[in-house]
């Protein structure tokens, strides 16, 4: 680009460098470093005369591209979005000339973290163009063909690029039927109390329904503001909800044993009711800490909230790990019903009975005995179990470690060459 005589680096006192790039002509700051300014005037004129050269490159490469059936058929597909054009042009297929001179004029490539990663700018709002969708450009040359590229697909100057999809024919989604839930008798009164509003806290052993009663107040009960949460992470995730601690914004790390909630979690604004699940794993100084949050939303939302608990406490207990909370939390104290707060909810307690995860009924029973620790539901499993060991069975441990050790055994028994994988 020949060197204008009206372009000159002139000397300013209200940026931290002195010098930027001024057009006398038109009265415009070209260049003046995104607000920093130069040190000095040559240093000012050569970066001014190096971003002029890559866009006298990229009119080159919009100029000497080759349209394509398969280009033309992008074009049809652009959606050129108004909130992010700045003029109108009745050419069709490519800019035109006017367009490009103000989308030349208005770029920068700019590496600012000095990594090598390159992105596109508008100089005069300091927006991003390009970024190569997050990942930046590793050259200042792949970002100005990427740039080149895009741009040719566009009438007038866009502020972002945004393309539709080449097939754009909306594609049949075969909608899943979900299999409608019969409750039945015990499921139903569970349900009956929860539409009254009641706060309602629902047991049973494996396999009673628990889980798909809990599915069929979420789907018939869908207007009311719910929030449901569990007390670990996969048990959240089982039943579409949040862990307790999230629900709570609570930091693993805190103590709330001997502190006490001050305000209420965000995530309890404006709700109606709140349901845990496998409320056995949630330590008792945890539901009090949830309790007292509730009680707060209470007062600041001004309406009461429904609580419904669901679980066994035959099941899974809360993890009582270091010395001080064995010594804290022995016998059940670590279980929530224990608590003072679980009194002040007045819960009406629903023991769903009927298994209907098993069909075999004497199988069931023999579960529902080793449940409630009665060695009597041992004589089924024991007379319906194979007298020898079995090589194809699948072995279930209640640890880890056991699980490790016979995995480790049978990889060690093995007789063949070890190959590793990284």
């Amino acid at each position: 680009m020949k060197k204008s005589k009206y372009i000159k680096a002139i000397k300013v006192d209200n940026l931290k460098n002195d010098y930027v790039v001024y057009d006398t002509r038109h009265n415009e700051i070209l260049d003046n470093a995104q607000g920093y300014g130069y040190k000095t005037a040559q240093r000012a004129m050569a970066a001014y005369a190096q971003m002029t050269n890559h866009f006298e490159k990229i009119k080159m490469l919009v100029k000497n591209t080759k349209r394509s059936n398969k280009i033309k058929a992008k074009r049809k597909n652009i959606r050129q979005d108004s909130a992010y054009l700045s003029r109108k042009t009745n050419y069709r297929g490519k800019s035109s000339p006017s367009s490009q001179r103000n989308m030349f004029n208005r770029i920068k490539i700019l590496d600012l973290k000095g990594t090598g990663s390159f992105n596109i700018f508008d100089k005069k709002t300091g927006e991003v163009l390009d970024n190569n969708d997050g990942i930046s450009f590793s050259t200042k040359e792949e970002a100005l063909e990427s740039f080149a590229e895009k741009s040719k697909y566009f009438t007038v100057w866009p502020y972002e690029f945004v393309t539709k999809p080449l097939n754009t024919k909306k594609k049949k989604v075969h909608k899943t039927k979900v299999k409608e839930i019969v409750l039945n008798d015990d499921q139903k009164k569970a349900y009956e109390l929860i539409k009254s509003k009641q706060n309602v806290f629902i047991s049973g052993s494996a396999g009673t329904g628990k889980s798909a009663l809990l599915d069929y107040i979420l789907r018939h009960d869908s207007k009311i503001s719910t929030r449901v949460c569990a007390p670990t992470g996969i048990a959240a995730i089982n039943v579409g909800g949040v862990t307790i601690h999230k629900l709570l914004d609570l930091h693993i790390e805190k103590d709330i044993i001997h502190h006490r909630p001050k305000s209420m979690p965000d995530e309890l604004t404006d709700v109606d009711r709140v349901i845990v699940d496998e409320i056995s794993m949630c330590r008792s100084d945890l539901f009090e800490w949830l309790s007292r949050c509730l009680k707060i939303a209470e007062r600041t939302n001004n309406k009461p909230i429904q609580l419904i608990v669901v679980g066994d406490f035959c099941q899974l207990p809360p993890v009582v790990s270091t010395k001080y909370e064995k010594e804290r939390f022995q016998g059940e104290r670590k279980y929530a019903f224990a608590t003072e707060e679980w009194q002040t909810w007045n819960f009406k307690t629903v023991i769903l009975k009927q298994v209907v995860r098993q069909q075999d009924s004497e199988f069931a029973e023999a579960l529902k005995q080793i449940r409630l620790g009665n060695p009597i539901g041992l004589n089924y499993i024991r007379s319906n179990s194979a007298k020898n060991e079995l090589k194809k069975a699948i072995i279930l441990t209640s640890r880890n470690r056991d699980a490790d050790r016979i995995n480790l055994d049978q990889l060690n028994s093995i007789n063949s060459k070890v190959h590793v994988f990284r």
